[in-house]
């Protein structure tokens, strides 16, 4: 509604809907990051699928060139979003991509790291 400024004013009452439910979110432990050294974009639909079924995926951006690169953390960053998992950088050009509900043992955390993959 138009208040005497002619300004809308906006109500913060909170949306409840009689649909809204709580879900519980079981989280599964990985023994494993799946690691794609990507060099062009076609490696894009590798990641994809293995996201999809639940995999961490650890991608390796160094040797791809700049554009080939960008288009990659793109395309996950929309795949990340769109199926409510994760990216986070965890490199100079690596990224970490968790599909939600999905969670690293302290073990595969060190291997990555003793690689060089993560910082």
């Amino acid at each position: 509604p138009l208040g005497d400024s002619g300004v809308a004013s906006v109500s913060a009452q909170p949306r409840t809907s009689a649909s809204a439910a709580v879900r519980t979110v079981t989280t599964t432990r990985v023994t494993r990051v799946h690691e794609i050294e990507a060099h062009n974009f076609s490696e894009a639909q590798d990641i994809g699928e293995r996201f999809r079924t639940g995999q961490v995926v650890l991608l390796d951006l160094r040797l791809a060139e700049r554009d080939v690169a960008k288009r990659l953390v793109d395309f996950c960053s929309g795949l990340a979003f769109g199926l409510t998992g994760e990216i986070k950088k965890v490199g100079d050009r690596v990224f970490l991509l968790r599909p939600n509900g999905v969670e690293l043992p302290a073990d595969e955390l060190k291997r990555l790291r003793e690689k060089g993959l993560m910082q």
